[in-house]
């Protein structure tokens, strides 16, 4: 399993991978859940976390315009 973290810039067409993790299924897993059990302990705290509603679906906070990931 790969996750690649991207940086994406707004005026930019590309998003640029700067790192890539490999994990094995099993720990790709475990990651998974210890997110999870975190994000749950934080709205515990602090409330649900909203997420905006986008119109076109990017993984920037920003709107990127027609560029490509």
């Amino acid at each position: 399993l790969f996750i690649d973290f991207a940086r994406v810039l707004p005026g930019l067409p590309k998003a640029q991978v700067k790192s890539r993790v490999i994990l094995a299924p099993e720990h790709a897993k475990r990651l998974f859940r210890a997110l999870q059990e975190n994000i749950v302990r934080y709205e515990r705290e602090f409330g649900p976390i909203k997420i905006p509603q986008q119109e076109t679906r990017t993984i920037a906070p920003f709107p990127v315009g027609k560029g490509e990931a």
